[in-house]
């Protein structure tokens, strides 16, 4: 653990204004990244949140992240773009959270895929975020591009097509 991501974490309750938070591009990994985003649970404040090019990825740090994501009644903008969260279960966890949240506009998931890691459950992390959108009202945005070679793109396309033909705002 970093120890600037520990001060970063206590200090946190005490931004009770705080409408931004971006740490995109600092390679936290995971485990760090939880520790700042419990920090937001059942924040009512914060709109945006950027945890994009941080080195997450599939693991139980991730999933307990989606989880305190969840709880924030006012994010409007997520991005967890360039990491390499593309498995199944983060996709579900992602799924969850759309679930459960009423506000968010914006959920930016491009440019997960890891060569190097063999991060090829597209399809798997696709229908997880599918099952989140069949019934969310609120999402206008969702950007799930680069994830990918092409057959994964398209074994995911289905279970996407589907939820965006159910949805009423997504379109």
């Amino acid at each position: 653990e970093y120890i600037g991501v520990k001060l970063l974490a206590i200090a946190i309750p005490k931004m009770k204004a705080l409408k931004k938070f971006d740490v995109s591009g600092n390679k936290l990994f995971a485990q760090n990244a939880k520790h700042l985003i419990k920090r937001f649970t059942n924040n009512n404040v914060l709109q945006e949140l950027n945890l994009s090019d941080n080195n997450i990825s599939h693991n139980e740090h991730t999933i307990a992240m989606c989880d305190a994501i969840r709880t924030m009644g006012a994010l409007t903008y997520l991005n967890m773009s360039e990491n390499q969260m593309l498995w199944k279960e983060v996709g579900k966890a992602l799924g969850d959270l759309l679930k459960a949240n009423s506000v968010l506009k914006t959920l930016d998931v491009s440019s997960n895929f890891d060569f190097s890691a063999g991060s090829l459950d597209f399809a798997g992390f696709a229908s997880g975020i599918a099952d989140g959108i069949k019934n969310n009202g609120a999402l206008e945005k969702l950007l799930i591009g680069a994830n990918g070679p092409y057959a994964h793109v398209i074994a995911a396309g289905k279970a996407l097509g589907d939820a965006i033909a159910v949805n009423t705002v997504l379109k």
